[in-house]
């Protein structure tokens, strides 16, 4: 797991910080306690890794710690003047932010390089993204499945703090560029809804991925 490589999947310089294990017992500001009180021990170290790792990566922009509260919907309140995103899943969780007068939104995802179920698999794609066959993941644990559902992961939490509308996986469509080296590479996300409002350059959005380690990493960015 590298930040520096995480950081290349955005379109505009940001500050990538991936939770050591150290992070997930780490302490909150007061405020923050709030946020999780009655919470699951699970839910717990998350938010903790979570929290603390987005204010490593503030201080790399020079932005001074400080609690970093949620909103209604759970979502990071972050200081004025920057954007960002946390993902995390069993064994990481990684925070990345920007500055917003270099980009408007961002999202990553991270999740387990392992296959879904095939139920799970027809939730969360159609026949067009599962026909994307030459995309190769022969080394790596994982199937496209896994794929389409990070990169539309990616594509949402960028979405979401733009419009305040939640999606449906079917709501999102993949399109993957052919891989030009294993684990690596870009793809397309576009909202198939016109009822739903679009982003600020209209319905499109590029992102990166790449695989490393057993995990799956997405970002997605609007410059």
């Amino acid at each position: 797991m590298n930040p520096e490589i995480t950081a290349q999947l955005f379109d505009a310089p940001v500050s990538c910080c991936i939770a050591t294990p150290e992070m997930y017992s780490a302490n909150l500001w007061g405020e923050e306690a709030n946020c999780i009180a009655g919470a699951v021990t699970k839910r717990r170290r998350e938010f903790i890794a979570g929290r603390t790792a987005a204010r490593r990566a503030l201080l790399d922009l020079g932005i001074p710690e400080g609690p970093i509260l949620g909103n209604r919907d759970r979502s990071p309140i972050w200081p004025p003047g920057v954007v960002g995103s946390i993902s995390h899943c069993d064994s990481c969780c990684v925070a990345v932010v920007g500055r917003r007068g270099e980009l408007k939104s961002l999202g990553i995802d991270v999740e387990l390089a392992e296959p879904l179920h095939d139920d799970i698999l027809r939730m969360v794609s159609d026949d067009t993204e599962r026909s994307q066959c030459y995309i190769d993941l022969s080394l790596q644990r994982c199937n496209l499945g896994k794929l389409i559902f990070c990169a539309k992961e990616a594509f949402y939490k960028c979405y979401y703090p733009l419009t305040a509308t939640v999606l449906d996986f079917l709501d999102v469509s993949v399109h993957f560029s052919e891989s030009k080296e294993n684990g690596r590479g870009e793809f397309y996300a576009s909202l198939k809804r016109p009822d739903h409002p679009n982003l600020p350059q209209g319905s499109n959005l590029k992102g990166r991925w790449y695989i490393a380690d057993g995990l799956i990493f997405a970002g997605a960015t609007l410059t």
